[in-house]
This record gives structure tokens, C-alpha cells and sequence, in this order.
């Protein structure tokens, strides 16, 4: 139903305020300590869906990739991972970013690293998607942070943004449940 209410709602234009304190800048430690965690993330999510395949991929998928191939990915993750890890101690006084990075590729070199064997996955009829999560992660925060970069609506809006956790958790959730 339409009401006069309805017609007079005017949209106004967005408002981005600045926020020198979250911009991501090289020099104070933040980028690499947040590669230190996207690839320490993934890394220990990539060995965990290598030790427990019939239960943390996706069997379709599974059979479109070649997951030896993508362990010389995962090698170079996590030993990237580990130098931007180190590299935030270096830059920031605040060390927890480094920290966390490290201990995930730490804990993924643990359980195997990027040297577990793989072979063939018993198909079970209830798994999490976790490889799928880990690769349209991966390939999503490549694009859409390069095209927010390149082409920004708001130019004042910084890329961990106040919501990004929710959107973070929307998004795990959605692939996961595929």
C-alpha cells in the first residue's frame, strides 16, 4: 500500500567520515599484520580441509582442482604469512595482529602443514564447504579490495570499515552451508 508517507521519504546522500586511525598503511604495521592473518587464516583452514577431507570440502569441488598443486599455494601462504607476520613486529608497537598471524601458521605447520598427504575423499553426505570458503575468500578479497581501491564510491571509507565483521561472518556462513 502507498501512502503520501511513503512518497515523501527523500534518500540523502551518504556520509563517510574520515578515519585516519583505521586507514591501512604500510609503515605503521597494520597491512602486513592483516596479511599475516588472512594468510595464517586460510592457511590453517587449507590444513585442517587436507587432514579431514570428507568432512571439510566439498566433493564436487574437490574434484575440479588439483589439491597438490594448490599445496605449493598453501607453502608460499604460510611462509608469506610468517614474514608479514614478523614484519609487524618490526613496524608496530602493537604487536597482536603478528602475533596472530604467526601462531595460526605456526599451528598449521603443526598439524603438517602444506606436506599432508593427499589422496582419494570418501564422500560423506553432510561436510562443511571449507575449501570452497577458502578460494571464493581468497579470489573475493583480491577483486572487490583492488576495485574498492581503484574505483571507490566514497572515497573517505576505509576497507575494514565499522561492519566489517559482520559482513565477514555473513559471508563465511553462506559458504560454509553450501
Amino acid at each position: 500500500m502507498n501512502t503520501e508517507q511513503d512518497t515523501d521519504y527523500q534518500y540523502r546522500e551518504r556520509v563517510v567520515v574520515p578515519r585516519p586511525d583505521k586507514e591501512l598503511r604500510f609503515r605503521n604495521g597494520r597491512i602486513p599484520g592483516y596479511f599475516s592473518i588472512f594468510l595464517g587464516g586460510l592457511s590453517l583452514a587449507a590444513v585442517l580441509a587436507y587432514l579431514f577431507p570428507s568432512y571439510l570440502t566439498t566433493t564436487d569441488l574437490r574434484a575440479a582442482y588439483d589439491a597438490e598443486a594448490l599445496q605449493d599455494v598453501l607453502k608460499y601462504g604460510m611462509w608469506f604469512s610468517l614474514f608479514f607476520g614478523i614484519t609487524t613486529f618490526i613496524l608496530d608497537r602493537r604487536k597482536r595482529l603478528g602475533a596472530a598471524g604467526i601462531a595460526m601458521t605456526l599451528i598449521a605447520f603443526a598439524l603438517g602443514g602444506y606436506n599432508v598427504p593427499v589422496g582419494p575423499v570418501e564422500p560423506k553426505p553432510l561436510s562443511l564447504g571449507v575449501d570452497w570458503l577458502i578460494l571464493a575468500f581468497l579470489g573475493s578479497t583480491i577483486v572487490f579490495t583492488s576495485l574498492e581501491k581503484l574505483f571507490p564510491k566514497y572515497r573517505e571509507q576505509v576497507i575494514l570499515r565499522d561492519q566489517w565483521g559482520l559482513d565477514f561472518f555473513y559471508f563465511c556462513l553462506n559458504h560454509l552451508l553450501i
